[in-house]
């Protein structure tokens, strides 16, 4: 009778032992997914990370945020190819953008301070200085959709495409945070 319990028991102990492993093999993907925001969530300010299409990528700079992102939506292609427009056009810190490509071919947006306005960030080669960047959704084809939250610092930005041609034919809009 000895020998049955302490078999029982021991094949309890193994029973609940694989059973506490699986458990946690399974919760794992709850956190890798979390990624999203990992590498937008630098605060290196030259830094720029690409939102992918139809995500949302998060990046906080040192703008305390309110509790809830504004909504932005960025048309892109519309109702010129190189036509870039932002709605609202000022936002309290953090914003998210939802960016659309209604264009026919490829674009970007990534968001400038620009104290100046688009006119201070025009470079020689016609196109934007990007310097200082606070994020950006990369290479967005045509009909596709993308999100980039951020928290921005009160200043005066441009939102721009600065793929070859892109800005020097005026796709920026100013944008301010308040």
């Amino acid at each position: 009778m000895t020998r049955h319990r302490t078999y029982l028991l021991s094949a309890g102990i193994a029973i609940a032992a694989v059973s506490l492993t699986l458990a946690a093999c399974g919760s794992s993907s709850s956190s890798a997914n979390s990624s999203t925001s990992t590498p937008a969530a630098t605060t290196a300010p030259a830094t720029t990370a690409p939102a992918t299409e139809d995500t949302e990528t998060e990046k906080n700079t040192t703008a305390p945020a309110p509790a809830t992102a504004a909504k932005v939506a960025v048309l892109m292609g519309k109702p010129s190819e190189f036509k870039l427009t932002a709605t609202p056009t000022s936002a309290p810190g953090k914003v998210t953008f939802a960016v659309a490509n209604e264009g026919n071919v490829v674009h970007e947006m990534v968001v400038v301070p620009a104290p100046n306005g688009a006119a201070g960030l025009k470079q020689p080669d016609g196109t934007a200085s990007e310097a200082g960047s606070k994020g950006e959704v990369a290479d967005l084809a045509p009909g596709k959709t993308a999100r980039l939250t951020i928290s921005l610092p009160a200043g005066k930005y441009v939102l721009l495409c600065n793929l070859p041609g892109h800005f020097a034919s005026g796709m920026y809009a100013d944008f301010t945070v308040s």
